[in-house]
């Protein structure tokens, strides 16, 4: 969790250059919000988590840093929590976004320590954390943990087909083989040597299944996006980067049936308007939910270029989050270029 601040009371004063290093040098990101919900100060790690520099977001309320749809509650919270102040860690049970400049999301955790001032007025100090390379990477070892069960079920699996079942084939294949001289008739004859052929080719078979359930697959999914993604390899400046993390064994197939056609959208859109020289593809399962990110570097969205998007390409993008439950973004990146989100829940 980011690190917990509480004093009896203390001075605030921005232009303190004491008071503006040891702020600096806290490497979590750190806001002294007032009563009334304004920025009274901020410090340099904020603009590596939000894209804001200090100075832009002083003087603004918190909510700046919050997702719009989440103003109106926050506000409710924050009274809530004025009434009866204490140090509090949110984020941690559950997934908490923050907004960046850009407008994409991004999670995080938050500790809030209440204090006052010298002169008595009551301060929050808020300490924030990004947790996108914590959650990725709890993400992989989730999926690892998965395979490796699944990897050792197969194993399981692969070795009592060969060890029970293969053998007891076999040894029924010899029996009906060394009963055949002894078959008078013809016609029986023929279907005892029919039966060990067929037990022939089931041993076959199954030594070909045990082979598949030892063999390391790929997921259906992985599969599916990367058949989409590389169909565009031609259509872009330079094949798009693909970065798959998380549980991606949970998404379904009717998440499935939406996210594969705004991969298409998205990347039909880069390849039509961006004049990209890069593009990235991100797809993220955590925390149970699915985010699509598509980036590029070319020439950023703006209102003209989305009114020659294909259709009502953002608009079915829009839909399709929606119908969902989920959200879908579109801006533009700090260094330039576009940003695409698009992000469901696995569960409604």
């Amino acid at each position: 969790m980011p690190a917990s601040l509480a004093f009896e009371t203390m001075s605030l004063d921005p232009s303190a250059p004491l008071l503006r290093d040891l702020l600096d040098a806290i490497p979590d990101g750190l806001v002294v919000v007032d009563g009334d919900g304004q920025i009274r100060m901020a410090n340099a790690a904020i603009e590596t988590i939000f894209g804001y520099r200090p100075s832009e977001v002083e003087g603004e309320a918190v909510e700046i840093l919050i997702p719009p749809e989440a103003h109106e509650i926050h506000v409710t919270h924050r009274q809530d929590f004025a009434s009866a102040p204490r140090i509090r860690e949110m984020g941690v049970a559950q997934q908490l976004s923050g907004r960046r400049r850009d407008g994409t999301l991004v999670p995080v955790e938050v500790s809030l320590s209440p204090t006052r001032l010298d002169s008595g007025e009551p301060i929050v100090i808020a300490t924030v954390r990004d947790v996108t390379e914590r959650n990725a990477a709890s993400a992989q070892l989730a999926t690892a943990q998965r395979q490796s069960a699944l990897l050792a079920d197969r194993e399981r699996l692969a070795r009592d087909l060969h060890d029970t079942v293969i053998q007891e084939l076999f040894a029924t294949g010899m029996l009906l083989q060394a009963t055949l001289p002894l078959v008078a008739d013809a016609a029986a004859e023929a279907r005892v040597s029919d039966a060990v052929d067929s037990i022939d080719s089931t041993i076959k078979r199954v030594r070909e299944t045990i082979f598949g359930l030892r063999s390391s697959q790929k997921s259906e999914l992985q599969e599916r996006v990367e058949t989409v993604v590389r169909s565009f390899d031609e259509l872009l400046d330079s094949p798009a980067s693909l970065t798959l993390s998380g549980e991606l064994d949970n998404v379904t197939e009717d998440v499935i049936e939406h996210l594969l056609p705004a991969l298409r959208e998205s990347l039909s859109n880069v390849a039509k308007h961006a004049s990209a020289t890069t593009t990235r593809v991100v797809l993220t399962v955590v925390g149970g939910t699915l985010q699509l990110e598509v980036r590029d570097d070319g020439v950023g969205h703006t209102p003209a270029s989305a009114s020659t998007s294909t259709g009502f390409g953002l608009r079915n993008l829009a839909q399709r989050a929606a119908d969902l439950g989920g959200e879908f973004h579109l801006t533009t990146g700090l260094d330039g270029g576009t940003v695409l989100q698009w992000r469901v829940p696995l569960s409604r």
